[in-house]
Order: C-alpha cells, then structure tokens, then sequence
C-alpha cells in the first residue's frame, strides 16, 4: 500500500488554528442546572469554540488505565503495539490529541498485522494520515467511536456491553443501520 501526506501536509499548513491548547471546560448535569458535574482541563485545537470542547470533554467520560505496558503474545508493528492496563489507577482521557492516538493507532496496527504495509514507512505514514484526518475534521466519527474505539488496543479496555467480535479481523456493530451513521465530507 502506497500512503501519500496529504492529510497531514494540509494540517501543518493550518498552523495555529489545529494547535492543541488545554481549554478548562465544566460539564453541568443538564442545561437547566447551575450544578457543576465536572470541571476538569481537556486538550482542544486553538479554533474550537467552549462548546465544542465541552462535547468532546463529555464523550471522553469513561476512566482509563493511568499506566499501559504492552501486551503479551502480540506483535508490535511500525512502534505500534497493543496494550494493557498496568495499575488500578485510571482518569478520563485528557483531550483530542489522546483519543486520536487511540483511534489511529489501534486501525493503524490491525491494518498492519493483516499485511496492508508493504513498508513500515507505510504503516507510519497511515497512522500520521489517520490522526491528521481527524484533527482536521475530514473524518469525523459517530460519538461511540470518540468514547470507544481502540480502548481495548489502548488499554486493554474492553466494553462489557459491547458485542464482541468472533475474530480480530472483524469489526461487529450493533446497529443495523451503521454504514448508514457513516458521514461523508465531501
């Protein structure tokens, strides 16, 4: 698979406006209360707007390990390597930056292990793609796909409520209509 840069040549080209910056954000319990849930510091582009922060701050609400080592048994690929939890401690994930790494790296990887890269470089170059992609908001994903996706390549994290694939080849839904969730940006 030959990966071009054009996602992420776009990106550094926009400078400032996708540079991470930590954004305090409080999340109420429902619009009508003055009851603050959880005010807590989330990593953001420099563009995006409270709002926009504090939806990302209430998607990233599920606790994850605090500290990874890689797991047993599984092949690193490209620097990419799944992971387990190392520790009881957990907090919520700190920003964008930290969930785009969690996406990108976890289909990075199992693109990896199928042989879709001739070349690490490629593997590499994927991964920068796919987290550029996201930043930029050529991608973007349904809310369960920014709280969940690669938890379990992350951190060993798996939903229990989730139905589990029967192979690491394939990706189940539990939606007959997901291909229809899909948002296109033209």
């Amino acid at each position: 698979m030959n990966v071009t840069c054009r996602f992420a040549e776009s990106i550094s080209a926009m400078g400032k406006i996708l540079k991470l910056e930590s954004r305090q954000v409080v999340i109420r319990q429902d619009d009508e209360s003055d009851l603050v849930v959880d005010p807590r510091a989330i990593n953001v582009p420099h563009a995006w707007s409270d709002a926009a922060a504090a939806a990302l701050a209430r998607l990233l609400d599920t606790p994850r390990p605090t500290a990874t080592r890689l797991k047993t048994g599984l092949k690193p690929f490209a620097g990419l390597a799944p992971k387990m939890a190392d520790g009881p401690e957990r907090c919520v994930e700190a920003g964008l930056d930290v969930a785009i790494a969690r996406i990108s790296g976890s289909l990075s990887w199992n693109a990896a292990r199928q042989g879709a890269f001739d070349k690490v470089a490629d593997a590499i170059r994927f991964r920068d793609e796919l987290s550029a992609s996201l930043l930029g908001r050529y991608v973007i994903p349904q809310a369960s796909l920014w709280r969940s996706a690669g938890a379990d390549w992350a951190y060993g994290d798996t939903d229990a409520s989730e139905a589990v694939a029967e192979s690491p080849h394939q990706i189940q839904s539990t939606s007959a209509g997901a291909l229809d969730d899909l948002l296109v940006i033209k």
